[in-house]
């Protein structure tokens, strides 16, 4: 037990690259994005605590260049509930599943609403990345959005990132030290590059109807009480 606090603390405290991405991020929400990334990167320690096998899969959500004038924001909203919320429609997809996290972007160069999603499972129920990403594709661009979507699989590139040394989706160990570090640095920061951007341009977040970043649950805190951010602590990188 003592091991695995030690090997959470050093995750949770260990001094990440997050600044990889920030020049796509406009200096007046670099607090906010830098908030979200610190509070997600507790919820994946945390995760990575509890299980120790786990599959990240990462798909991009989006629509087809004919219909992306006419969709309207509570179409775009539905349309992630259909697929996040509806747990019990799709066994299939949800088998194994753990958590989640998601993005919403408005590219104002010509791609529209779209979704950044990241999936996380139990690699000792669910072993391929690419199944599932196949099955949120079938389910988002033909039984969600009636043929109006489309997706973009980033687990079907998990060999080129293995090979840039960039990889951090597909299949990690909770003592796979560099595949940690990669998911904080190359998935997650990018994800949240622009978060606040668009809720705060849509202009109804005083509603308090509309997210543009949402997560599953926080899982419990670790016992005993870990800080969560500060000076590493001086420990070998083999758990």
């Amino acid at each position: 037990m003592h091991d695995l606090i030690s090997q959470y603390e050093y995750f949770c405290n260990y001094p990440y690259k997050l600044d990889i991405y920030s020049h796509l991020t406009h200096p007046h929400y670099l607090y906010k994005a830098r908030y979200l990334l610190e509070d997600t990167i507790e919820f994946i320690n945390r995760h990575f605590y509890y299980h120790s096998d786990l599959l990240f899969v990462r798909v991009d959500m989006s629509y087809k260049q004919e219909y992306i004038n006419n969709l309207s924001l509570a179409e775009v909203q539905r349309h992630r509930e259909q697929l996040l919320s509806d747990r019990r429609n799709h066994p299939q997809l949800f088998h194994g599943f753990i958590a989640y996290m998601w993005v919403l972007e408005y590219g104002e160069s010509g791609t529209g609403y779209h979704y950044h999603l990241l999936l996380i499972y139990d690699a000792k129920v669910r072993s391929s990345g690419m199944a599932i990403s196949k099955q949120v594709d079938d389910l988002w661009s033909y039984r969600i959005t009636q043929g109006m979507g489309k997706c973009f699989l980033s687990n079907r590139d998990e060999t080129k990132f293995t090979a840039l040394g960039r990889r951090g989706i597909g299949h990690i160990h909770r003592t796979d030290f560099q595949l940690r570090v990669n998911l904080i640095e190359r998935v997650v920061a990018y994800l949240l590059k622009k978060s606040g951007i668009f809720e705060e341009r849509s202009g109804i977040t005083d509603s308090g109807e509309f997210h543009a970043f949402g997560k599953t649950r926080m899982p419990p805190p670790i016992y005993p009480h870990i800080v969560r951010r500060g000076r590493p602590p001086v420990l070998p990188l083999r758990f």
